[in-house]
């Protein structure tokens, strides 16, 4: 009896948890619904850049996991789209009409993507030729960069002190005056014999001592 108790409880947690596990389109749809409400968040910390970061890395893994339902676009009526085996390969595995769905997991380079068919055939085609484009969400974020936290603001840079500017009264030359010391010059006076003086001088007003 304990064992019979114990496979029909297992039973019943392992019902629970089929049941309430969301499946890969729900839990997707909730990745991106978390994702869009931090994203309108006015201002953007560590933490929040972080949890964004997260949010996005957890999207990218889903979809490259269980791919991403899309609509096929087909150029115009009537017309169909083909799976390919290879980029640009000449062959197909089979063609699509102009809303039929397919999911995408990755993109190759610029023109195409993996896929897969919702009868499960796996190929590459052109992201020209379904919708939306690679360019909206949530495709964008396959090639959207880790975000970063906002840099603190930084003081402004101290100038170093400068030489105040010389005054016009600065820059005028100073008047010489008798007394003052001047450049080294012969005396401009006369001896008594009528002879210049050979003293010199350094009076600004050109005269020694005696003169």
């Amino acid at each position: 009896m304990k064992l019979t108790g114990s496979v029909i409880l297992g039973g019943l947690i392992g019902l629970y948890l089929f049941w309430t596990e969301p499946t890969p389109e729900a839990h997707l749809k909730a990745l991106m619904t978390q994702y869009k409400t931090l994203s309108q968040l006015p201002y953007r910390n560590d933490s929040l850049v972080q949890a964004l970061n997260t949010c996005r890395h957890d999207i990218v893994t889903h979809i490259q996991e269980y791919g991403y339902l899309v609509p096929i676009r087909a150029p115009y009526s009537g017309s169909v789209v083909a799976i390919k085996a290879q980029p640009r390969d000449a062959l197909h595995l089979t063609t699509l009409r102009h809303g039929d769905q397919l999911y995408v997991f990755e993109r190759i380079d610029q023109h195409w993507v993996r896929v897969k068919t919702t009868d499960d055939v796996h190929g590459y085609l052109e992201h020209q030729d379904f919708i939306p484009a690679l360019d909206s969400f949530p495709l964008n974020l396959f090639d959207a960069l880790p975000e970063s936290a906002p840099s603190p603001p930084q003081a402004a840079p101290v100038a170093p002190p400068q030489a105040p500017t010389p005054t016009a009264a600065q820059n005028t030359p100073k008047q010489a005056t008798s007394g003052s010391s001047c450049t080294a010059t012969r005396c401009r006076g006369w001896t008594q014999s009528g002879r210049r003086c050979r003293r010199k001088t350094t009076n600004c007003n050109g005269h020694c001592w005696q003169h």
